[in-house]
Parts: C-alpha cells; structure tokens; sequence
C-alpha cells in the first residue's frame, strides 16, 4: 500500500532525462534494462509512432527545457534514420546552424535491439532460447511454451502478446514484462548499449 502523498508524487514525477519510446512494449523493454537508481531520475514515455517521437524532440529543442530528453526508436526504424534526421529538421523549421541541429538530435537517438518491431524481436529471440524457467512459471512445459510462442509470432503485428496472453490465462501486461525482460537478458550487449546511451545524459 502507497500513501497518497506518495503515490502523487511518483505519478506526477518528471525526471532528470525525459526519454520518448514509440509504444508501451518499448517502455517495457527499456525499464527492463535500466538500474534502479537510474529509473528514479528518468522518465520513459511512450508517444505512438517514430514521427510524433521526432516532433516531440524538435519542440524540446526549440524549448531549451533543462531536462535533457532522447529517444529509443524501435529495430524497424534503424534503416529509416536518415529519414529521421530530415524530419527532425523540417520540424525545427530553423533558420539557426543545421549543423548544430544535426548533431543535437544525432546524438539523442538510437534504436531497440534487431531490425523490426519489438514483439517480434523479443519472441523470436525467445523462440530457440533455453526458457524452461519461464515455463514453470507459468506452469506449462517448455515445449507447450515454445509453441505458444511461435503462434503468437503467427498472429500479425501487434497481436502478438494478445494471443500469447490468451494462451497462458494470464493478463497481457504480465506476460509482456516478463518475456521482454528475459529477451533483454538474452541479449547483453544491446542491454549495455541501452544503459549506456541514457547513462550519458544523466548529470549534464
């Protein structure tokens, strides 16, 4: 049980670094990798696509807001960051130093581990992983688990933990946290590259 005082204040917290990801899968991912201490001076907000991520960051470069702010698009998006860049800089609508400006927003964006949308980058990295400790957790086998998984692989973009839910009876949140943080765990050298990415805002 949280006092209302305190759960006012960990609602309306604001955070050293604001760090914009595109949907709540993403958030998972990224609060999945952080420290503890780090997660108490961020605040990770999911925004709904890479183009409203990049209108957000050009109003908070025109702003000058003393929060530092980036962003972790997801692995679909790595190819497009080019067009990224030059969106960024039609929303600026800047007659200041392009240069700046690029190398302002080139160094407040990176990408999720793998080369497409998040469900499936966790799930496919799951698929052919040792995850015997999950299936217990979900009282299942591992290979009934592993099916599951490929099923929801089948089940189109987006649907992916919806089916994956249904299958285990349990609450989509649930089964989201927990396979995107054993993804994560699978994957130790993106997890460092996350941590050290939003490690390099903290205390400017």
């Amino acid at each position: 049980w949280t006092p209302f005082s305190e759960r006012d204040k960990l609602s309306t917290k604001t955070g050293q670094v604001h760090i914009y990801v595109e949907d709540d899968v993403a958030k998972d991912i990224v609060n999945s990798v952080l420290a503890n201490n780090i997660k108490d001076r961020v605040n990770v907000n999911f925004i709904g696509s890479a183009e409203a991520i990049i209108r957000q960051l050009a109003a908070r470069y025109k702003d000058q807001d003393v929060r530092e702010a980036c962003a972790i698009f997801d692995g679909d998006q790595r190819t497009k960051k080019q067009s990224l860049l030059k969106s960024f800089l039609k929303n600026l609508e800047s007659s200041g130093s392009i240069e700046d400006e690029k190398n302002w927003i080139k160094k407040r964006l990176t990408f999720l581990p793998g080369d497409t949308w998040p469900e499936k980058w966790i799930l496919s990295n799951l698929a052919d992983a040792d995850i015997q400790a999950m299936a217990e957790d979900y009282r299942v086998s591992q290979a009934e688990l592993k099916d599951f998984v490929r099923a929801a692989l089948r089940s189109g973009k987006h649907n992916e933990f919806y089916t994956l839910a249904s299958k285990l009876n349990s609450q989509v949140e649930t089964v989201r946290d927990s396979f995107s943080k054993r993804a994560i765990r699978n994957s130790s050298t993106d997890e460092q590259m996350i941590q050290s990415f939003v490690e390099n805002f903290l205390d400017r």
